[in-house]
């Protein structure tokens, strides 16, 4: 028993892990109106960021299409949606639930390579 709490609890954990690492997957931005409304996370974006204060594609700086993830909190303010954020760690969880079920109860040789 106290051996699935802790394996649920590791899945638990990863999950959370790989939801908040997600963050670093940059984001295209296009224009200067998509600079005020960049969604990050995965697989439900769950913080919208205002970067509008870049200068990207204004003379002198990096020009359009641009990839940003995460920058400064302090700078550049940032909704965190918690529902969103709690919901994606929830369909993590379920992926890879669904992936070691799977792994346990498909019988070995199912997937051969054909030769």
């Amino acid at each position: 028993m106290l051996r699935r709490v802790g394996s649920e609890t590791l899945l638990i954990l990863v999950s959370v892990l790989l939801v908040v690492v997600s963050l670093l997957i940059l984001k295209k931005v296009d224009d200067r109106a998509e600079l005020a409304n960049i969604k990050l996370g995965f697989p439900i974006h769950f913080v919208i960021q205002n970067s509008s204060g870049l200068s990207i594609g204004e003379p002198d700086s990096p020009s359009f299409p641009y990839y940003l993830g995460l920058i400064s909190l302090l700078e550049f303010p940032a909704r965190f949606l918690w529902n969103n954020f709690l919901l994606s760690i929830v369909i993590t969880y379920a992926v890879i639930r669904l992936l070691f079920y799977f792994k346990a109860n498909l019988p070995r040789g199912t997937f051969k390579s054909p030769r």
